[in-house]
């Protein structure tokens, strides 16, 4: 009935003889059904609203619709794009399904202008943010764009202690981050196994505690830590290994659900290995007395979003857009009008970076989102290193970071054409303690791992 009822739509509109191939007609299907679908919950969204009685299976039942879609639409602006519904096959025929609703961030960025006074002069909440990442001038994803008033500084001598953290490349020959998906598996096994000295030495230490290993997902996770124990064991070391896992699992020897990682001190493992966008923030990991619990941590891959990322992308859009708005127009409307436009030909343009190789986002005029890789790519491995910062023993040893992929190097070849990574990001931490927008502000967020940096890795 729904076949014969789409036939009968296209000959309306295309003519009788018109008949469309069957792929294209099941595309044509499923996304009309997909937009069907979407007022559907639209609809039981609204009703989950009216209800007078809600109880907590319910709100779990509902978790993915109960978070309003028109609710926060009256206090954001709508996203740059029109809020926009879409849906696209990725490299693996997997599809995936988003939306962007609202333009997030001015909630961060315009929480004085909820409330204004008569003159029009703004009366609302100003804005702390509590993660130092929020100040990273070039991440589209992260910065946030507006001048910072104020900042804490961390005590003199907890900062000084992270000046003599250890920083260096472990100068393993095996590249994983970049390398062709089928081999990806087994090349993280390779370095995995290239740990096993480094982190021995490390657990060793008089005063040591734990060491945290950073892979990119759940998955390669759970593949290193099974890779890594074997290796262990192979070597005569008796040393646990754990991997992180989505919270909905139970703890056990080889297994930290997230919502239990903050007690990671009393598991018995000497190891987790967890991805960088599980690890990165919101957990204070630290024994009884309040130090870390980590004071080794080993990038095993370079920590980047996974590719064609429609996420990434619109906070790559926002970032952009955002940075490009200024004050208030004269002409909102006009103004508004052409800022869609622009966007739209901006969300087209940052998508060309979809499979395209670090080193060649310059060659296509997408200098933008290069930069973007590379200080958010910084502010991802300064908040990991975040997770070792956390000092009450100053007779315990500082923090020791590596760099085990050998992407982070490039090649061994330094004529090779290549995106060097830590070449990338000490540039960048150059600029923002010389020439980016603050760079008091930079030296007081930065300055303790770049000092490090610099002593370390040539």
């Amino acid at each position: 009935m729904y076949a014969n009822a789409l036939d009968r739509y296209v000959a309306s509109r295309l003519g009788e003889g018109f008949v469309l191939e069957d792929a294209t007609k099941a595309r044509l299907s499923f996304t009309l059904k997909v937009i069907s679908f979407d007022d559907f919950l639209r609809d039981l969204a609204d009703s989950f609203d009216a209800l007078s009685f809600k109880d907590e299976p319910m709100s779990e039942l509902y978790s993915f619709i109960s978070y309003s879609h028109a609710r926060p639409q009256r206090y954001l602006s709508r996203s740059l794009t029109g809020n926009m519904y879409g849906l696209r096959v990725t490299d693996k025929n997997s599809l995936i399904l988003f939306r962007q609703y609202a333009f997030g961030r001015t909630f961060i960025n315009a929480t004085p202008w909820l409330e204004l006074a008569s003159d029009g002069s703004p009366l609302g909440p100003h804005t702390m943010l509590l993660s130092g990442s929020s100040y990273a001038p070039k991440s589209l994803q992260y910065h946030v764009n507006r001048p910072v008033d104020y900042v804490l500084e961390a005590d003199p001598g907890k900062a000084g202690k992270l000046m003599d953290s250890r920083v260096e490349d472990l100068g393993i020959a095996q590249r994983v981050s970049g390398s062709d998906m089928k081999d990806r598996a087994a090349n993280l096994n390779r370095v995995m196994r290239c740990l096993v000295e480094t982190l021995d030495l490390e657990l060793r230490k008089d005063g040591a505690g734990k060491a945290l290993v950073v892979v990119n997902s759940y998955d390669q996770a759970e593949q290193a830590r099974q890779t890594l124990e074997s290796a262990f064991r192979e070597s005569g070391l008796g040393y646990g290994v754990a991997a992180l896992s989505r919270s909905s699992t139970g703890e056990s020897d080889t297994c930290v659900p997230r919502s239990e990682v903050a007690r990671f001190h009393g598991h018995p493992a000497s190891v987790l290995i967890a991805p960088a966008k599980a690890i990165e923030r919101g957990y204070n990991i630290v024994d009884e007395t309040g130090h870390a619990a980590f004071t080794t941590v080993v990038f095993a891959v370079r920590p980047m979003e996974v590719p064609y990322d429609v996420a990434a992308r619109c906070r790559r859009l926002n970032g952009l857009m955002e940075a490009r708005i200024g004050e208030f127009p004269a002409q909102p409307f006009e103004f508004a009008d052409s800022l869609h436009r622009e966007s739209w030909r901006q969300w087209h343009r940052l998508g060309r970076a979809d499979g395209t190789t670090l080193a060649s986002l310059a060659s296509l005029g997408l200098e933008c989102v290069r930069d973007d890789i590379v200080a958010t790519m910084l502010a991802t491995i300064v908040q990991v290193f975040g997770r070792l910062t956390r000092l009450s023993d100053p007779d315990r040893p500082a923090p020791t970071v590596y760099f085990a992929d050998a992407a982070f190097r490039g090649p061994f070849d330094t004529n090779a054409p290549a995106f060097r990574t830590l070449d990338e990001l000490r540039a960048y931490m150059e600029w923002l303690m010389v020439e980016s927008p603050q760079p008091d502000v930079a030296r007081a967020l930065y300055g303790p791992f770049y000092e490090a940096f610099k002593k370390g890795v040539h």
